[in-house]
C-alpha cells in the first residue's frame, strides 16, 4: 500500500513540475511582434503562446517592459490573436495597443477585446491587475479559482448552459 502511495505522489509531483515548467516557457517565450511607445520608455511586445498547455488555441498574451527599468515587465491574461491590432499609442496616462490599455498610475491592464473570455493559464502568467470592460467581454475573470473551476466543470457536465454562468450573472445585474 505505501509503495502505491509512493507511487502516486510521484506521479502528481513529477506532473506538477511538467506543468510549471511549460508555463516557465511561456513566460520566458520570445516575442512575435514589439513596438516602441511614443515616448520610447515603454516596449510592448506581442507573445505567441502555444504547445502542450494550450495545443488548439491561438492564443497570446502582450508583454510591456519599462525600458527604464528593466525589472518591470508587466503580462496581461491571455486573449485570442484574431482580433489583435498592434497599432500603439501613448497619453499622459496610459500606453497600449487596441483593445488593450495599461495605466501607468496604478500599473493595471483594461482589457476591451471582443468576446474575450478568461483561461486557467491567466493565474500563471498574468502578472498585473486588470478588468475586463463588461460590454465587451463574455464573463470576467473570478475572483476565486474555485468558482471558475465549479462554473467550467458544470458546463462540461452538462448542468449549465454557460461556462461562466456565476460570473456572467454578476455582469447582468449590473447592466440597466
Amino acid at each position: 500500500m505505501n509503495r502505491r502511495r509512493y507511487f502516486v505522489l510521484a506521479a502528481v509531483g513529477a506532473l506538477v513540475l511538467w506543468v510549471g515548467y511549460n508555463i516557465q516557457v511561456l513566460i520566458d517565450r520570445p516575442s512575435a511582434y514589439g513596438v516602441v511607445s511614443e515616448s520610447g520608455r515603454y516596449r510592448m511586445e506581442n507573445i505567441p503562446v502555444g504547445g502542450w498547455l494550450v495545443p488548439f488555441d491561438d492564443l497570446a498574451y502582450l508583454r510591456i517592459t519599462d525600458r527604464s527599468n528593466g525589472h518591470q515587465v508587466y503580462r496581461t491574461p491571455l486573449y485570442s490573436q484574431t482580433p489583435l491590432d498592434m497599432r500603439d499609442y501613448e497619453d499622459s496616462g496610459t500606453v497600449g495597443i487596441v483593445w488593450i490599455r495599461f495605466f501607468k498610475a496604478d500599473q493595471h491592464f483594461e482589457i476591451e477585446m471582443p468576446n474575450w473570455e478568461p483561461h486557467w493559464l491567466n493565474y500563471f502568467i498574468s502578472n498585473t491587475p486588470y478588468e475586463v470592460a463588461d460590454e465587451q467581454a463574455d464573463c470576467r475573470k473570478p475572483e476565486h479559482a474555485l468558482r471558475f473551476i465549479w462554473d467550467v466543470l458544470s458546463y462540461w457536465l452538462g448542468f449549465s448552459d454557460y461556462w461562466c454562468t456565476q460570473t456572467q450573472q454578476l455582469i447582468d445585474r449590473g447592466k440597466s
